[in-house]
């Protein structure tokens, strides 16, 4: 009997041993995992610190970037013209000029001088009257009576660099029938400086239309 007893304090000594390092083993794994949840608690606050310092980079870029853009729209604007392809300007193409006068088919060839002194019997034809300077020959469509450096100075000038505007405006205006209808449009769709050369320029194209 009393070996019996022995035995079961043994055994109940063994078990409180046992909860003893159970429990010191479980404070030592809390004190862990604490520990580990402190290093990733740090990390996490690197890595937002890391990600607030980039979206403020990414913000600025964004900021220089669209500014950047702004500049090159701005000096493209200034130095290049919208020219629609059917309409385009051929750099290569010779300045229109205006017409002569036609000359009458039944004037003779001026002869040279010597022949002139041989030739005094004969009487000379009498010249022909030349064109007043202020009669200038009339056109059917205005685009032809524009030269080339007039368009362009036209289209930056009145047309605000459009060059689809102004080849929609010149064949509107070719279809009008009078200089007045063609003043009415126009007062209608732009604001014009009258008293400018290049107005002067173009109205003085639009009175030969008519």
């Amino acid at each position: 009997m009393n070996e019996l007893i022995e035995y079961f304090k043994k055994i109940e000594a063994r078990l409180a041993a046992l909860e003893t390092a159970q429990q010191a083993k479980a404070e030592d794994n809390n004190e862990a995992i604490q520990q580990e949840l402190e290093a990733l608690s740090e990390q996490v606050s690197a890595l937002l610190t890391s990600f607030t310092s980039l979206q403020e980079q990414l913000a600025t870029y964004q900021e220089a970037q669209a500014e950047l853009e702004s500049r090159m729209d701005s000096l493209e604007s200034r130095v290049e013209f919208d020219i629609p392809e059917e309409d385009s300007f051929d750099e290569d193409e010779e300045p229109e000029s205006e017409p002569a006068p036609e000359e009458p088919e039944d004037e003779e060839p001026m002869l040279p001088i010597a022949e002139q002194e041989e030739e005094d019997e004969e009487p000379e034809p009498a010249p022909e009257p030349e064109m007043p300077h202020s009669v200038v020959p009339k056109v059917t469509d205005i685009k032809k009576a524009i030269s080339l450096g007039d368009r362009f100075l036209f289209q930056r000038e009145l047309f605000g660099g459009n060059g689809e505007l102004m080849a929609k405006t010149i064949v509107e205006l070719n279809k009008l029938d009078s200089l007045d209808e063609a003043e009415d449009y126009i007062a209608k769709h732009f604001i014009w400086d009258k008293e400018s050369s290049t107005y002067e320029l173009f109205y003085n194209i639009l009175k030969r239309r008519w």
